[in-house]
This record gives structure tokens, sequence and C-alpha cells, in this order.
């Protein structure tokens, strides 16, 4: 579920385009006033297929009204967003999964998102961790935004956590505990170069 916030700069405009990997399917957008929006997305492309646009076109019921603070709702769910890339970890690309204004990284936003994973992983996300809590089978956490960001990303998984103080500064590393698939394809190239 994805909750955007924004002011119109200009009055009149009802339609509303944002960028969403076609993988990702809306089932329901709704405004402020609880009113069903009407959407179009391109077709879900199959696997390996090449795809044309990735977008989310919204038609409001009424005109913007300039300088206005307004937010939509969307629920959304899909496959492919999330990658295996190795044993016990998983990973998210840092745009597309989440609907935004014009091209990837063009534009600055505050996040503030919830992550539901699995509770024998560890989640790692962009911005500041707010929240964890463990609720049945899941870990879940909260992530924010200390200042407004380009993109936001986020990966779990079987870590090694190592905390450092740097002045004053606690920097944490993550580190996956086996090879991901690239590094383990480097080690396998390696090993028959011996």
């Amino acid at each position: 579920k994805a909750r955007v916030q924004f002011k119109a700069m200009q009055p009149g405009g009802r339609v509303l385009l944002f960028s969403l990997v076609p993988w990702l399917r809306v089932s329901e957008g709704l405004d402020e006033d609880d009113n069903k929006l009407a959407f179009f997305q391109p077709r879900e492309p199959k696997e390996g297929e090449a795809f044309f646009g990735a977008y989310l076109a919204v038609v409001l019921p009424k005109p913007l009204e300039p300088d206005t603070l307004r937010y939509l709702r969307f629920t959304y769910g899909g496959k492919r967003v999330v990658r295996k890339v190795g044993t016990g970890n998983f990973f998210c690309q840092s745009f597309g999964w989440y609907p935004t204004v014009g091209y990837p990284g063009a534009h600055r936003y505050n996040y503030d998102f919830t992550l539901r994973v699995p509770k024998k992983y560890i989640a790692v996300a962009t911005g500041t961790k707010t929240g964890e809590s463990v609720e049945g089978d899941y870990l879940v956490t909260q992530w924010k935004s200390e200042e407004a960001m380009p993109e936001v990303g986020f990966a779990f998984g079987d870590y090694k956590v190592t905390t450092e103080k740097v002045g004053e500064v606690n920097l944490e590393v993550y580190a996956n505990k086996s090879a991901d698939d690239t590094l383990a394809q480097i080690e396998g190239i390696a090993r028959t170069q011996e």
C-alpha cells in the first residue's frame, strides 16, 4: 500500500502520471475523500519479456486546485520486484516499486515506509530505522528519510551486522553470511583459473 501526498502547481488538471514498474498491478486507487480512482497501466510483461512503459495513469474525479495539499492511496502487488540474489539474500531496486512523478531520480521526495519480511531475516533500507517489532512470522521495520531523497530501496537477508562508532557517527555494516550470486560466480571462475 502506498500513500502519495502532493500539491498541484497549476489548476485544472485531472490526469496524473506516475512511474511504477508494470509487474506491480494496482488493484485500487482512492483519493482523500475515499472516491475510487480510474487508472490505467500497461500490460504486465511475461517473464523475460521487454516492457515499454513503467507508468500508472490516474484520473481524478475533479480538477486539481493549486496549492492544495492532496493525497492518493494505492493498493498494489506483484512479482519480480524483489529478487533473490543468493542463499538467503533478497534485494529490491531503489526505484519503480512505489509511485513517483517523472523519471526515476528526477525529483526528491520524503519517504516514510514499513517493511514486513520473514522474521528469520534482517531488513535494511534507505533512511533511518524508526521502529522494529515482530508480528507473528514477520519482522516489521519502519524507515523514514531525514531529508528529501531521489530514490529509496531495501534489502533483507541472512546478514551479519557489525556496528562501529566513527567519531560521533554510529556506522552499521550489513554483510551477507554467504556469497550472493554475482560473487559466487566470480569465486567459481577464480577456482577454475587456478
